[in-house]
């Protein structure tokens, strides 16, 4: 008799050491509230948690496993994918896992920093509105505007669009007297 294979998503209820090399972990199935426990070496288990090696009770796991036949609620074969919705290896250099080198986490820091700083520097600043010669001529570019964003089926203004509508209604509003 095969055993049955399970892949879920639950919620860490607790950890607590099983002898010295070894972790039991205690879930809860998110989609239907079944309880289980399971084994994981140190080395898989550390991954999982902060920097003072604690277990964040609370997080979610996305796993696969295999449902023991001999001990009910038991998952066998565990393999852990999942952390909140990040990579297990993410999620280790994220919350600066005993298992992970601070040189690494250094480095990745520095790669984000500099992304930034890159993405930061190539970002454009809008357009300036164009100044206007007459109130009639605000009038007709504030409405080419309009009408051109009526037509379109997602319609967007940009930031030097809303600008554009914004000045020309002000001048309107400046010759109206209101």
């Amino acid at each position: 008799m095969q055993t049955t294979k399970i892949e879920i998503t639950a919620t860490l209820k607790s950890v607590s050491k099983f002898g010295t090399a070894k972790y039991i972990f205690k879930v809860e199935d998110r989609s239907n509230g079944g309880l289980y426990h399971f084994l994981l070496t140190k080395e898989k288990a550390l991954k999982l948690a902060n920097a003072d090696s604690e277990f964040p009770s609370g997080v979610n796991l996305r796993l696969s496993g295999r449902i023991s036949r001999n001990v009910q609620n038991t998952l066998n074969f565990v393999k852990v994918h999942a952390v909140d919705g990040h990579d297990v290896q993410a999620w280790a250099e994220r919350n600066s896992s005993p298992t992970v080198n601070p040189e690494v986490v250094a480095k990745a820091q520095t790669r984000i920093n500099e992304a930034e700083e890159e993405a930061m520097r190539r970002r454009a600043p809008p357009d300036p509105p164009p100044a206007f010669k007459s109130p009639g001529e605000a009038f007709e570019k504030a409405m080419y505007l309009l009408v051109r964003q009526v037509r379109l089926k997602d319609s967007k203004l940009t930031m030097t669009e809303i600008y554009v509508i914004r000045d020309a209604l002000n001048m309107l509003k400046e010759r109206a007297g209101l």
